[in-house]
């Protein structure tokens, strides 16, 4: 009931300022232009959250909170032009076999158009002052994107005040036990992908004698890698598992040459990564520099997700195992579409990490319109009631229905292993497209 006077004070306040925005002279508001260079006018329409009747407006934005000036922004404009390519097909009435593709708008909204408001969210204190400037100036209905464990933690202080559902990417275990109510996570969390990864290897020593004794940890030092090494390093003992090096470094590091010297001279059967784009393609390279491989390289996501790995270090990108729980290779009716429609807007083959953003924004879509509703607690329930796609129109591999921590229920991993540029389906054995690769081929080798 607080969150929901505090909505009500917000929208009084901005028709109290629109009034008196409209009581200036006309020169001003001919003349006045927001950050944009758009009209006053135009601005003040632009905040109002679209009514479920469609009667005030035929938009409803989506935001979505990217990292377009950050360090690696080629992730984050990928994503953009994905979910651009999504917000059409919602938008227009087309031929794909797709949730809302064959209507124009939202049917259950009047056919109201889709809209995407980017926050450009390089650092976390951006991230907070996007995220609020979006909701009180722009009136979006939601938000989607990519940002890390850290920046989304940051942007609730805004989405829960103001009630606005966050769908997330982010990974970290501790987002949907921080009682937040209005956050929303469609894929696992860091506990079950890296599970998945344990099992499977130990799944290799038991079945297949692969003889894997010896694990090294290497973690950037931000609320990812540190979450994701406490729980690699609790599970290398649960496995039996001998942890032979433990290493924490920053991100923006520019040399991580000790580092590597490091992991050579332990020399452990796999070495798992939790990096992010510009630092997991710094130690490919200094791995190349020091004629280094481990004889399992696991990348858990983050930059080893990315299309711009691929790009940047094609031949070190060759046999990394990454976890995930999504695959271009997944036996779904829409999996290839998806694909095709992904690179048709990017130019690039789909990567498992935007693939789950854009199911994030596409959801969010589709749950605004089973509610029939922009009101934010009827999105919050619909998503707890369960999302409806057709059987025949998926691409993902789950139901998507949240329980009250706002953590989908039908969530499930997958592992990878990248062959000539694109991941393949390793494990589960049995859902499997080919066989895994260990030992991996040293760089002599390659």
């Amino acid at each position: 009931m607080k969150k929901q006077a505090l909505r009500w004070i917000a929208l009084v306040l901005a028709l109290v300022m629109s009034l008196s925005l409209a009581a200036c002279s006309s020169m001003q508001d001919t003349v006045a232009n927001d950050t944009n260079g758009t009209p006053a006018a135009d601005t003040a329409a632009d905040t109002q959250t679209p009514s479920a009747s469609g009667d005030d407006t035929n938009v409803v934005k989506i935001g979505l909170m990217l990292q377009l000036s950050g360090s690696s922004p080629a992730d984050s404009e990928e994503l953009l032009k994905g979910c651009q390519k999504i917000a059409d097909i919602i938008n227009n009435e087309t031929d794909y076999n797709l949730p809302l593709a064959a209507t124009a708008g939202l049917p259950n909204l009047n056919g109201a158009k889709i809209e995407i408001v980017v926050g450009d969210a390089a650092t976390n204190d951006a991230a907070m002052s996007e995220c609020q400037r979006l909701i009180t100036e722009e009136g979006v209905a939601g938000f989607a994107g990519i940002l890390g464990s850290s920046g989304v933690k940051v942007c609730a202080t805004a989405f829960e005040k103001y009630g606005i559902p966050y769908v997330t990417n982010a990974s970290s275990p501790s987002l949907t036990t921080s009682g937040y109510e209005y956050l929303v996570r469609i894929f696992p969390d860091d506990s079950l992908y890296c599970r998945s990864m344990f099992e499977m290897i130990d799944k290799m020593n038991k079945e297949q004698d692969a003889g894997i004794k010896t694990i090294a940890l290497c973690s950037e030092d931000s609320e990812f890698g540190v979450n994701i090494d406490t729980i690699e390093a609790d599970l290398a003992a649960e496995y039996g598992l001998e942890l032979v090096e433990h290493i924490s470094y920053s991100a923006s590091a520019t040399n991580v040459t000790s580092e590597v010297l490091k992991l050579k001279a332990a020399d452990a059967d796999v070495v798992m990564f939790s990096s992010y784009t510009a630092d997991a393609i710094l130690f490919m390279q200094t791995f190349k520099e020091q004629n280094y491989y481990p004889k399992m390289l696991v990348g858990q996501r983050g930059g080893f997700s990315r299309t711009e790995m691929f790009q940047t270090v094609p031949e070190a990108m060759q046999y990394v195992y990454n976890t995930c729980a999504w695959a271009s290779d997944l036996d779904q009716p829409n999996v290839q579409l998806m694909c095709d429609l992904y690179q048709e807007a990017t130019g690039n083959p789909a990567q498992e990490g935007p693939m789950r953003a854009m199911t994030d924004f596409y959801t969010l879509c589709l749950a605004i319109n089973q509610a029939g509703s922009t009101d934010p607690d009827a999105i919050m329930e619909q998503y707890r009631a369960g999302i409806e796609i057709p059987a025949d129109q998926k691409w993902i591999p789950v139901d998507v229905k949240i329980d009250e921590n706002g953590q989908n229920l039908e969530a499930s991993t997958l592992v990878l292993q990248a062959f000539d540029g694109a991941y393949k389906t390793v494990y589960p054995f049995d859902v499997a497209s080919t066989d895994y690769v260990y030992p991996v081929p040293g760089w002599s080798e390659r």
